[in-house]
């Protein structure tokens, strides 16, 4: 997952890109996001709603130049495993290389930007390890 990071790697963005909030934004839809998010647990969303939703929302904050999808992916996976004993055993080099499994995952997350979590669920669902839903 970190095999090639840059020096740069982890610090806040400080342009705007073509993709994520503005980069004045950030700390605010970060700040929005854990709010969200623990209103999420604690109206019982489903396991694997949560779990997409929290992934969509920190790729579409997009806080960092590079990296935010392998970021997503691992918060994701320390909220399953901390409450769940379960984790997203995704296939990350299908994922940044052009494949199949990659174009699946951007239109997922594509129709999470329009509130449609189904597919980014039903992605979720293909890679869980150690659950039962």
């Amino acid at each position: 997952m970190f095999g090639k990071v840059w020096s740069w790697a982890g610090k806040k963005r400080k342009t705007n890109k073509n993709i994520g909030v503005q980069k004045y934004h950030i700390e605010m839809e970060l700040k929005k996001l854990i709010a969200d998010f623990e209103y999420w647990k604690k109206q019982e969303y489903e396991i694997l709603e949560i779990s997409a939703r929290l992934h969509h929302r920190l790729v579409h904050i997009h806080p960092f130049n590079n990296g935010n999808g392998r970021w997503a992916r691992l918060i994701v996976n320390l909220f399953l495993k901390d409450q769940f004993d379960s984790y997203l055993d995704f296939p990350e080099d299908e994922i940044i290389l052009i494949s199949e499994t990659r174009k699946v995952y951007i239109q997922a997350l594509q129709e999470a930007d329009k509130l449609n979590y189904n597919p980014l669920i039903n992605f979720h669902k293909r890679y869980i390890s150690n659950f039962t839903y």
